[in-house]
């Protein structure tokens, strides 16, 4: 995290973390790779309105704190979340925290997901096999589910909230529960 009066810009991927506004999380140059870790915890700063750009996971936990300003967590890679394969936290800090789990573009057999008040599961349906994700401290919580393949809809199973939830079905007659 920076402590300077910019907003950080991290991309975060199964082996890197990378800041891609000019350094400003890291410093110019900067980034880290890393390889079997067990935690990966990430602190986005308070010099403005932060994004992270979780494209997937590869540490078996991944939290990712927000700074203390509207921070915008962005789950999923060109419209595919299938990449978060382990347990991945998302945690605002203060501000109106976002995070945008975004599973559009897939388009190979149907998502199945399931929202409650600090959960979003869709282990091998919505996320890869294995991942899932955690939540608190959120003001929105947007959803887009794939793009249907074939005649195959989409089910959204939403049991509880914790924080203002929008689901976008895809292309077919989706279930919304």
């Amino acid at each position: 995290a920076n402590n300077l009066a910019t907003a950080d810009l991290v991309t975060i991927t199964d082996t890197q973390v990378n800041s891609i506004n000019n350094g400003s999380f890291f410093g110019p140059g900067g980034s880290l790779t890393y390889n079997t870790l067990t935690n990966l915890d990430v602190y986005l700063g308070s010099g403005g309105a932060n994004t992270a750009n979780i494209q997937k996971t590869g540490a078996t936990t991944t939290v990712v704190t927000g700074g203390t300003t509207n921070d915008i967590f962005n789950v999923g890679k060109n419209g595919d979340t299938h990449g978060i394969v382990n347990s991945l936290t998302l945690t605002g800090n203060g501000g109106t925290d976002t995070a945008n789990l975004d599973d559009h573009s897939h388009t190979t057999g149907a998502d199945t997901v399931t929202i409650t008040n600090n959960q979003v599961t869709g282990n091998g349906t919505f996320f890869g096999a294995g991942g899932s994700l955690s939540y608190g401290a959120l003001a929105n919580l947007n959803v887009k589910l794939g793009s249907d393949a074939g005649n195959a809809a989409n089910t959204a199973n939403i049991q509880s909230t914790g924080a203002a939830t929008t689901v976008t079905g895809g292309t077919t007659n989706d279930t919304f529960n």
